[in-house]
């Protein structure tokens, strides 16, 4: 609070300012709103990277999307579900060839990787397997066989064709439907 104006003992007035307590006070209050909006740029911040990973998503089903126009409805084949190791039994090699990014790869025993088949929150799994998404009717592939996979899906759209591999996003996967529907489901929640 600014007083009135002091007089020194000479009878000349000292210029008014503040008090310590008083710029203490203001310090503080500053310190109260930064602790009140960082959580708010922290979910802002979580929020922008789980729309990276439904874009890409979004560019897995439409090059999936692609291959089955040109493949009569078949999906492409998958003996493993995600690409780990790297190699030929996964169906990255079939739906990278619709999309305009390099495939992942190993060269002198590192995966070099990127979009979109990285999930921008993905630390971990993505940069020892090439890729943060699961194809998900490899699962069915296993039991049912190939074709079969493929009518299957034609009769129940709602099932996931890719989701994330490890929950990136706090407590849930992100996942796109057969049917081109872009969801997320909470850790141990079926599908």
């Amino acid at each position: 609070m600014i007083g009135p104006a002091r007089t020194n003992p000479e009878g000349g007035r000292v210029g008014s300012g503040f008090t310590l307590v008083e710029l203490l006070v203001v310090i503080g209050v500053i310190a109260i709103l930064i602790a009140v909006t960082l959580p708010a740029l922290r979910g802002a911040r979580t929020a922008a990277m789980s729309v990276g990973c439904q874009n890409n998503l979004r560019s897995l089903f439409a090059a999936t999307t692609s291959y089955l126009h040109d493949h009569e409805r078949i999906l492409p084949w998958a003996q493993v579900i995600v690409w780990y190791p790297i190699g030929d039994e996964a169906p990255l090699p079939a739906v990278g060839s619709y999309m305009d990014a390099a495939l992942p790869r190993m060269e002198n025993g590192v995966v070099l990787t990127g979009q979109p088949w990285l999930c921008p929150e993905d630390q971990s799994w993505g940069a020892q397997s090439g890729t943060s998404y699961d194809y998900f009717p490899a699962l069915i592939m296993g039991i049912v066989g190939h074709r079969e996979t493929s009518r299957l899906l034609e009769e129940q759209p709602r099932t996931p064709l890719w989701t994330d591999h490890l929950p990136y996003h706090r407590d849930w996967r992100n996942y796109v439907r057969y049917d081109g529907v872009l969801d997320k489901r909470a850790v141990g929640e079926a599908y």
